[in-house]
């Protein structure tokens, strides 16, 4: 059988008492091989072939929020409970944007507007709105 040359164990200098020692330790257990060559470098991409920021669409047949409405809801929240958190979000959004909130109170209103936001179209009532509006 024919065993990996190792490097030698070398450590760094300058350190904390007992430090080098441990490395020395540590490379021993575990030795480093011989060949330790560089990763390649990724592939660049050139700007000539990024589309334009502000160019027309390259895939206009696709909705834009379509991935995020295909989502499932966040476990544990059924349809009633955002239906409900809609309901309620005209009234804790502004409490979300105040400077006496807590960063927990605007965390769990945020979820909340996002777990209400996650629904289906089809699940949601007409009297409590679509999406925000209020």
């Amino acid at each position: 059988m024919v065993r990996p040359r190792k490097q030698a164990p070398q450590a760094a200098t300058g350190q904390e008492y007992g430090a080098a020692k441990e490395q020395l330790q540590a490379q021993e257990m575990m030795p480093l091989p011989e060949d330790v060559s560089a990763m390649g470098r990724p592939a660049s991409i050139s700007p000539a072939d990024t589309p334009p920021a502000f160019g027309p669409s390259m895939r206009p047949e696709e909705s834009i929020t379509e991935p995020a409405m295909q989502q499932p809801p966040a476990s544990g929240v059924t349809v009633d409970r955002a239906r409900n958190f809609l309901q309620i979000l005209p009234v804790l959004l502004p409490l979300a944007s105040s400077d006496y909130s807590s960063s927990a109170t605007r965390r769990a209103i945020r979820q909340m507007e996002r777990v209400a936001l996650q629904m289906p179209r089809e699940s949601i009532a007409p009297e409590t709105g679509n999406y925000g509006d209020t």
